[in-house]
């Protein structure tokens, strides 16, 4: 599994982010590369590399 991120600071109460993962599986392996959300299941075929991004700003207030 390869995880990473970036952010940027747009102003002093803004914050641009910017997040990724992908997992490598091998042929019989389905490990998923989050966990689950509040009603998200997120499930994988065997041997295929799921991947994400998440995009988003944080505003502080």
């Amino acid at each position: 599994m390869f995880a990473g991120s970036a952010d940027f600071n747009l102003t002093e109460n803004a914050l641009f982010y910017l997040a990724g993962s992908v997992t490598y599986n091998k042929k019989n392996a389905d490990y998923i590369m989050t966990g689950t959300g509040l009603w998200n299941k997120f499930n994988t075929a065997p041997g295929t590399d799921p991947w994400g991004l998440s995009l988003g700003t944080i505003l502080a207030f």
